[in-house]
């Protein structure tokens, strides 16, 4: 009986934490630091010319910015001068024919209507401001460089000029 007590309250206690788990990433989606499968140079790209839009092909025309697809990758690093583990990642995908499986850093909830074309056309937002200076990232972006949050989004839509209290412009 005494084990079968001991048993059932490690139980409820994984149970528990199980559930403040699932709480804690519904409630705070994309705050956490995600893992990408390359260690992605924004500095090298920016240093060689490759412009956001070249990765990011939807940013000014869509909800979402998008991500360049491997076919993209592969114009440029399918005939390599050198190796690097990082590259040998890339290759593996362009010659397994599979799409890489970026991890999405920035999230907003469901309920929120974001538009990258609303924001960078009708705002004239600089990716900057929202993603900091990615131009000197040497490795893979895992982090929000904005925390992306109500408070946030007001402050900023407030220093715009940009109607923060009308709530059905962001909100479903």
């Amino acid at each position: 009986m005494k084990i079968i007590k001991q048993m059932s309250g490690v139980v409820l206690l994984l149970a528990s934490v199980g559930l403040i788990a699932i709480v804690a990433v519904v409630a705070f989606p994309g705050s956490g630091e995600v893992r990408q499968p390359i260690a992605f140079n924004h500095k090298k790209h920016f240093e060689n010319n490759v412009s956001c839009a070249v990765c990011h092909q939807f940013y000014d025309k869509s909800a979402k910015a998008g991500i360049a697809g491997v076919e993209v990758c592969k114009r440029c690093h399918e005939d390599v001068l050198y190796i690097s583990s990082e590259k040998q990642k890339l290759l593996h995908f362009v010659n397994a024919r599979e799409e890489i499986p970026w991890q999405q850093v920035y999230e907003v909830p469901e309920h929120v209507l974001f538009s990258h074309k609303r924001h960078v056309v009708a705002g004239r937002l600089e990716c900057s401001q929202c993603h900091g200076d990615v131009t000197q990232i040497v490795g893979p972006i895992t982090t929000q460089a904005v925390k992306l949050d109500m408070d946030g989004c007001i402050d900023c839509h407030r220093t715009a000029y940009a109607n923060p209290n009308e709530c059905l412009m962001c909100h479903r």
